[in-house]
């Protein structure tokens, strides 16, 4: 059950993350100090979630801002042995490198050279790693030898080692005319380069474990990743190849789903090879309600005795034990803006785009709001008032959507933001192509652009504001949003689009009809 495993867990541990503050825990991840490690895996349990392709080995995990992939990584982490897990921290380690390699870059060097390069740093770090815990039993000599080599064997520190790479390839590029990356490329693999792979994979192999490296997240990269097209294809294509043949060491490079389109048609020079082997993080409602529900749980146990007694015996296992959990603490329906009854599951998660962030952010302000907690009495009044709820949500939205704004901004700058204060205020909730085509002229004279109408619907696709009407019954207009998708959102011209319930308040929408009936991405469906 899980209020055994939060009640086993130390209660100091707990009550510093889960605060006035802070009610739900840490939102990201990397908040979790190291020694923390039994709070990460409680955090951590339930994202393993609906993966859209499960493969054994992946290379290249997608996931959005928000979605939980540090904390999927951090896990994966925790269940690799301390002296065998590497993360190339993108802020330092990764950025140094990333510029020496796009610094002798030419147009006409190959990318399979710059893959080789990459593919060399990634086993030179494991190499070096290797050696300071005292392996492997059979070739140390050979593998110190080659450390030397490099004048990496008596770095302190990754960041050290990558200083290291990245003063020599700058030496090799002042002392070679031409060919630098391949020089660079035939410095790090050395002539004992495969020997050395085998020793270390088979050392590994001996013992039954795996050594993991992880390239944590290309989305915390400062600048434009077109700036260096040519360096991160080389990295795709070493990172595409990489699990497929070797074993005892494996790479994740963890790419954010808001880029994976710039990534897969502008810097990859074979997206179907490169990305043949990638995990794609993205949640069911099932399982993020039931993330949510056990933080709600932990924070229970901590400062609200009462209501964690009238829940404790619920395990969250299942979508029935979240319909139990809502039963017992959140009012039934929630009165909308428009003055309709929702179920309140619903009305929570169409608020959202199924990112877990989103959900804690909404929910832990729904906590800081709620005034009825130290009265809650079981079968009168809910824990959650619904006052709370509905204004959670509403001091919440702007919150989200800055966020959803800056997460694409390295695609699409400042656009995002000006063309939705332009342009949603002219639409209803639910328009036509004809609609938005006006809407974008608008918008064009007023902003003095020239951009096409198929580049803005295309951008307000990706970032989720608009959706495809799907279907109508009598609470809904149902749509359908590319964020639940692995491939692309098709509009056809006679295809009705609505705007997602985050925009169209934000931005002031105009009501559809005399109805207008509240949208509902289609996967909320309960």
């Amino acid at each position: 059950m899980w209020a055994e495993r939060i009640e086993q867990a130390p209660q100091s541990v707990l009550r510093r993350y889960f605060t006035t503050d802070a009610p739900l825990g840490p939102l990201n991840a990397e908040k979790v100090l190291s020694e923390h490690s039994v709070l990460l895996e409680l955090l951590a349990e339930r994202n393993l979630v609906n993966i859209q392709r499960r493969v054994d080995r992946p290379s290249i995990v997608i996931g959005r801002r928000g979605s939980g992939k540090t904390s999927y990584l951090k896990k994966l982490g925790l269940g690799t042995p301390h002296h065998l897990f590497l993360e190339i921290r993108t802020e330092k380690t990764f950025n140094l490198i990333l510029g020496a390699i796009n610094d002798i870059i030419r147009d006409a060097i190959s990318v399979e050279s710059v893959a080789t390069v990459w593919d060399g740093i990634i086993w030179n770090c494991f190499f070096w790693l290797m050696h300071r815990t005292g392996r492997p039993h059979i070739g140390r000599p050979q593998i110190h030898q080659h450390l030397q080599s490099l004048g990496i064997d008596n770095c302190h520190s990754l960041d050290a080692v990558m200083s290291v790479f990245s003063q020599s390839m700058q030496r090799i590029a002042k002392e070679t005319s031409g060919f630098a990356i391949d020089r660079i490329g035939d410095t790090l693999r050395g002539s004992q380069y495969e020997n050395l792979k085998y020793a270390v994979s088979a050392d590994l192999a001996k013992d039954g474990i795996t050594a993991l490296v992880l390239l944590d997240s290309l989305d915390e990269y400062p600048v434009r990743v077109n700036d260096f097209k040519k360096s991160l294809a080389g990295l795709l294509k070493c990172a595409g190849e990489f699990n497929a043949v070797v074993r005892n060491y494996e790479l994740r490079l963890c790419l954010p789903s808001e880029l994976y389109w710039e990534f897969r048609e502008r810097i990859s020079t074979n997206p179907q090879k490169d990305f043949s082997n990638q995990l794609v993080v993205r949640w069911q409602v099932g399982e993020l309600l039931i993330a949510v529900c056990r933080r709600i749980m932990i924070n229970l146990l901590l400062w609200h005795p009462k209501a964690y007694a009238a829940v404790r015996s619920n395990p969250l296992e299942t979508r029935r034990d979240v319909d139990a959990f809502f039963a017992t603490l959140f009012p039934p329906h929630v009165k909308n803006l428009n003055g309709r009854h929702e179920r309140t599951d619903q009305y929570l998660l169409r608020h959202t785009q199924l990112l877990p962030r989103q959900m804690l952010l909404i929910l832990a302000e729904i906590m800081r709001l709620n005034h009825a907690n130290d009265g809650f009495d079981l079968g009168k009044a809910p824990f959650f008032s619904e006052d709370a709820i509905r204004i959670g949500i509403r001091d919440t939205e702007d919150t989200i959507v800055d966020e959803i704004f800056s997460a694409y901004r390295d695609r699409y700058g400042e656009l995002p933001s000006e063309a939705c204060t332009t342009i949603l205020p002219s639409l209803p909730r639910v328009f036509t192509l004809d609609q938005f085509s006006r809407a974008v002229d608008m918008f064009c004279r007023d902003e003095g652009r020239q951009m096409s109408m198929a580049k803005l619907k295309r951008m307000f696709l990706e970032i989720g504001a608009f959706g495809k009407v799907d279907q109508f019954d009598s609470m809904y207009r149902r749509g359908r949003f590319e964020y639940t998708m692995t491939s692309r959102l098709a509009v056809g011209a006679d295809d009705k689009l609505c705007v997602h319930p985050l925009f169209s308040r934000k931005f002031e929408c105009q009501p559809t009809d005399a109805l207008d009936p509240p949208i509902l991405p289609w996967t909320i469906g309960i």
